[in-house]
Parts: C-alpha cells; sequence; structure tokens
C-alpha cells in the first residue's frame, strides 16, 4: 500500500471512502478518477472526496473501471473496502462498544453477529442504509435493500466489491487475522431484489 497524506476523517461514508483508496491508488489517482467523472469538489482543507451521502460511490467505481479495466477495478474496490474498515473502526468503534469488555468476551460467532447487527444499525441510521442480517446454520447473510454501491447500475455479475471487502475485513478482525470467505450471491445491479452478502462462519486457513 502506499503511504498517503493524513485525511481527516469524519462521520459522512465520502471521507472513510477517500481514505481507503487513497491507500490503494493514491491521491493522484484519485485525481485522475475525479478529473474522468468531472467532479471537481476536492476540499483543500481536507482532500477529502465531495460525493454528498454516498452519492457519487457508483461514478467513483464506473471512472475506475473506465481507467484500470473491470477485473483490476473490482481488485481496487475490493482492497479499498477491506482498508475502509479499520477507518470505521476510528469513527464508530467507540460508539458501537467494540472494545466493551462484555462485547469482546461474547462467544465467537455470537459476537461476530452482534457487531454486524451494530454496525447495520448505525449504517441505517446515519446512512439510511436499510440491511436485514440472518443467522443460519454455516454462515451469516447480509442483506442491503438500498445498496448505493451498484446503485442505478445495471450488470451480468454482483458487482458490490467494496463492501464484499468491509465485510471480509470485518469477519478477518473478529477472527484475529484469520481468513473467512465472502461472497455476494445476489445484487440489485444484476436484478436481484437487495444485495446479499454470504459470510461464512469458519475460517478457511
Amino acid at each position: 500500500m502506499t503511504n498517503s497524506p493524513a485525511i481527516a476523517l469524519h462521520v459522512d461514508p465520502d471521507s472513510i471512502i477517500d481514505a481507503s483508496l487513497s491507500e490503494i491508488i493514491s491521491r493522484a489517482g484519485i485525481a485522475a478518477v475525479l478529473e474522468l467523472v468531472r467532479m471537481t469538489q476536492v476540499s483543500s482543507a481536507d482532500e477529502q472526496i465531495k460525493t454528498g451521502n454516498g452519492s457519487g460511490f457508483r461514478s467513483i467505481e464506473t471512472a475506475l473501471e473506465s481507467i484500470y479495466g473491470n477485473q483490476v477495478s473490482a481488485g481496487i474496490a475490493f482492497r479499498a473496502g477491506r482498508v475502509s474498515f479499520k477507518y470505521f473502526l476510528t469513527v464508530f468503534g467507540d460508539k458501537l462498544g467494540f472494545s466493551d469488555i462484555n462485547f469482546r468476551l461474547l462467544p465467537m460467532n455470537q459476537r461476530k453477529l452482534e457487531g454486524l447487527s451494530r454496525i447495520c444499525d448505525e449504517m441505517q441510521s446515519s446512512y439510511g442504509l436499510r440491511s436485514i442480517i440472518r443467522d443460519q446454520k454455516t454462515i451469516f447473510l447480509v442483506e442491503i435493500e438500498n445498496c448505493v454501491e451498484c446503485s442505478g447500475e445495471k450488470s451480468a455479475q454482483p458487482s458490490c466489491h467494496f463492501i464484499a471487502g468491509f465485510l471480509q475485513e470485518y469477519l478477518a478482525w473478529m477472527g484475529g487475522g484469520r481468513f473467512f470467505s465472502v461472497k455476494e450471491s445476489s445484487c440489485l445491479a444484476s436484478g436481484g431484489s437487495c444485495c446479499t452478502f454470504e459470510l461464512s462462519k469458519q475460517p478457511i486457513d
């Protein structure tokens, strides 16, 4: 990962997206993306991407696809999603009680489920992102009803790579660095009724 200038983090999702992408493609890379989509609202004070309440997310990913191609841009979005989790923790970790002893002492899968519930509640409260979590035998299902990553997109395959990366890093953080599978099994962009992510309860390694 490249070293990036310090970026002020705020509750709005754009500063988290900005900081995450900066680690993967650098500030110069972000500038090229913004130029491509003719987005010029970059604050000289804190160099955040100003896309509204996450509304420019799809435009940024479309620009990444134009510059790097579909496969590479998907990898960039996934890696940025993984990086974004540490920034999410910086902004929301204390509020969500992730360091509280009672939370840390929960059994692993119960702690994962409770953490997902807290994250989804915060996403809805702060950003209006509606989601449902389902606890199944071997997986957790996260169903997002109004996903901003694929909003207005049409795709033959699921395309929410950033969110998949975020969820995978969450599981790794919960699991002490172990690797857990995350798969987007349905997507609004490819005709699904919601964006559905399958999170494995058991690590691969």
